[in-house]
């Protein structure tokens, strides 16, 4: 954690970065790249969820067959 606050402080006392220091970093990065991540999962869900019921599916019939 010293490490954060050493580039929360590095930013914030920056001639150019001071002002966009909110916006820079490991912390914002973090926060930044879960979003994405969460997006992803959440666009993906219904892809998934109809591949594994035709999977499902298809294994069912593929059990009646034997």
């Amino acid at each position: 954690m010293q490490a954060i606050e050493k580039e929360k402080e590095f930013f914030a006392r920056h001639p150019i970065y001071s002002s966009y220091s909110e916006k820079l970093g490991v912390p914002y990065l973090t926060k930044s790249m879960n979003k994405i991540l969460i997006y992803h999962i959440k666009r993906c869900i219904p892809a998934l969820n109809k591949q594994i019921n035709e999977h499902l599916q298809q294994k069912e019939r593929e059990l009646v067959q034997l």
